[in-house]
């Protein structure tokens, strides 16, 4: 990999993105591009098994920061064509040119939201990719989230009627930016979104719905706490009792022992 210098890197970007408008070359630049900065080879440990798994250039930062501040305004100023090239970087069976669609899809204007819904509908079906998850809720809805959040909404209601464990994540981590970043009005239409898979969250799920319930409480313990023991009434099976038992942690300590009796009980 050669070192790093911004200027020439930054010129390097301004090159690639004039290519905008030719998917298919400026997909292929792209190529040149990852490889001139790290070779690609598979990640370590059990990703390795699975055939499936995406292959990853392991790209120092500002080699992706560049791309992206070259690229953003070019397809805010020509969606259509943005379009074009987020799909072909999709198609891509490498890490970073998902990354870059997934950045490049959140970035699109608000007349764009119904196609940005139904590729992240898609892209949940067809990732198979644990780690890429987070930067699918997050990044890909980032200006749904500011502009339209009864969009994302619909949305969410949407992937949580798939039972498949990357589309039900995918879910419930926007749910988890919404009650971070939104006003506390869109919180009631939240969580009776996530009622139904708080009543015992299989195994898997577990993680992620205890990271939206830790936002949660973090913002509004007293709701946090009742809506766990609303749920714990409800079914108080294993996985509904693992997840009021590890939101313990997060809660002051009043709610806490009340919880715990609760649980108890």
């Amino acid at each position: 990999m050669p070192s790093i210098k911004i200027d020439q890197l930054e010129n390097e970007s301004s090159q690639i993105s004039a290519f905008f408008g030719n998917s298919k070359k400026l997909v292929r630049e792209l190529d040149f591009h990852f490889e001139k900065y790290e070779l690609r080879s598979k990640r370590q440990g059990k990703i390795r098994s699975n055939p499936r798994s995406l292959l990853s250039y392991d790209l120092p930062g500002p080699v992706f920061r560049q791309l992206r501040q070259k690229l953003i305004p070019l397809i805010q100023g020509n969606p259509k064509e943005g379009l074009v090239l987020i799909d072909a970087l999709w198609q891509r069976k490498t890490r970073e040119h998902r990354e870059l669609g997934i950045i490049l899809l959140g970035q699109l204007p608000a007349k764009n939201f119904r196609n940005v819904s139904s590729r992240v509908q898609r892209w949940s079906i067809e990732n198979r990719e644990e780690s890429l998850i987070r930067d699918l809720a997050t990044n890909s809805t980032e200006s749904m989230r500011l502009i339209d959040p009864e969009s994302l909404l619909r949305l969410c209601k949407k992937l949580f009627l798939k039972a498949d464990f990357y589309v039900r994540a995918t879910g419930l981590l926007i749910t988890n930016s919404m009650i971070r970043e939104l006003s506390l009005e869109y919180l009631p239409a939240i969580l009776d979104l996530l009622i139904p898979l708080a009543r015992n969250p299989a195994k898997r799920l577990r993680p992620y719905m205890l990271e939206v319930m830790q936002t949660f409480i973090e913002i509004s313990p007293g709701e946090g706490l009742y809506f766990l023991q609303q749920r714990l009434a409800e079914s108080p099976k294993a996985g509904t009792r693992w997840l009021a038992n590890h939101s313990l942690i997060y809660f002051p300590s009043f709610e806490t022992k009340i919880l715990e009796e609760s649980l108890a009980g």
